[in-house]
């Protein structure tokens, strides 16, 4: 497996085509946070360095429900959410959701 990387404001960009930031004060935010979390605790694999992460298309359906319909919200989301991580295995350019890590 290659490393994860956390995606930059920089990758994000390239990502979502430089859409606006959703504002965290979205609708179910909370909630939605809630659910991503358990995804992430009842679903996630565990990798190196202890990192609980979860492909981004586990919970694509749970952000739709939310209303982020298009991909690049929900990209944007998960990346500006408090307690979320977003990660990027830069090889496979395949995205990754992860609680967020104190240092």
């Amino acid at each position: 497996p290659q490393p994860l990387a956390l995606v930059t404001r920089e990758r994000l960009a390239v990502l979502t085509g430089e859409i606006p930031v959703i504002a965290k004060a979205h609708a179910r935010s909370g909630d939605l946070v809630m659910e991503v979390q358990h995804h992430l605790q009842q679903k996630g694999t565990e990798v190196r360095g202890g990192r609980i992460v979860l492909p981004f298309a586990s919970v694509v359906s749970t952000l739709e429900q939310a209303g982020l319909s298009a991909r690049e919200e929900q990209v944007q989301w998960v990346a500006a959410t408090e307690g979320l991580e977003l990660l990027e295995d830069e090889y496979a350019k395949a995205l990754y959701v992860s609680l967020h890590r104190c240092s």
